[in-house]
Parts: structure tokens; C-alpha cells; sequence
């Protein structure tokens, strides 16, 4: 059953013509930092949620909630730092029971300072951000 629904469903976007490229399974936590109408991020207001698929020409999220924003910052773990994508988010589709598919589209990588990374790392119970935010300020001191 599960293949015939994944086998649906991945041919279905090809057929139509949603895909220009394959997609991967990607399930992995991100973060997310909205910006202000300025273009500036807010960290105060980043959160944390699921990717569920990645492409060349985009990535997948699902939320509890649509992403009202045009344009955010994706933060997604790159073995021991955490990368930043500025994105266009594409839709913020309901799937039911309270869950959106959010549809992000890349446009350029962002340098984030590691005090930034800091405040998202108070916010993590795992402690993973204190490790990012550490190995970002080496990286960043190296070039």
C-alpha cells in the first residue's frame, strides 16, 4: 500500500509538470528566521520544524501553521555548522489535520554571525546549536 501511494504521488507531479527536478527524501530539523520588511531577520521570532524533501530547485517543510512571509532564511545542519539559505517561499499548502506542506525556493546562501546562531542555541534543548555555534566562529575565523 505504501508504494502504490508513493508511486501515485511521485508520478503525479511529473505528469503534470510541478517538477522540473527529482526530489529527495530529506527529513531533517531546520530552522526558520522570518524577516522583517526591511529584508533583516529576526531571530527572535526563528522557529524550529521538519524538512521533508530537498531538491536542486527547492526544499519541502512541514508545519503546523502556513509561513505568512515571502522570503525567509532556512538554517539547516551541514555536519558540524548550520547553513543558511535565503529562500521565496513558494506556498503554504493545508494537508489537513492542522499540518501545511510549505514550499521553499532558494535564491542565495547567508552568512550568519555566530552570536545569531548563539541565540537560537539558548532556545535548543538539545544543546546541537552550541556545537554549530562553536564550529561557525572557527570557520568564520579560518577565512
Amino acid at each position: 500500500m505504501l508504494s502504490r501511494h508513493m508511486n501515485r504521488d511521485f508520478l503525479r507531479q511529473f505528469r503534470y509538470g510541478k517538477r522540473l527536478d527529482a526530489r529527495g527524501s530529506y527529513c531533517q530539523p531546520a530552522w526558520i528566521v522570518p524577516l522583517d520588511e526591511a529584508g533583516e531577520p529576526r531571530f527572535d521570532d526563528a522557529f524550529a520544524l521538519l524538512t521533508k524533501d530537498i531538491c536542486p530547485e527547492g526544499v519541502s517543510l512541514i508545519h503546523t501553521a502556513p509561513i505568512p512571509e515571502t522570503h525567509i532564511w532556512i538554517g539547516l545542519r551541514d555536519d558540524d555548522r548550520l547553513n543558511f539559505v535565503a529562500c521565496r517561499v513558494q506556498h503554504s499548502t493545508p494537508m489537513g489535520l492542522g499540518f501545511f506542506q510549505i514550499g521553499l525556493h532558494p535564491q542565495h546562501t547567508v552568512r550568519v554571525h555566530s552570536s545569531d546562531i548563539r541565540r537560537l542555541e539558548d532556545r535548543d534543548p538539545s544543546g546541537a546549536a552550541a556545537t554549530l555555534a562553536a564550529s561557525t566562529d572557527a570557520a568564520v575565523a579560518l577565512s
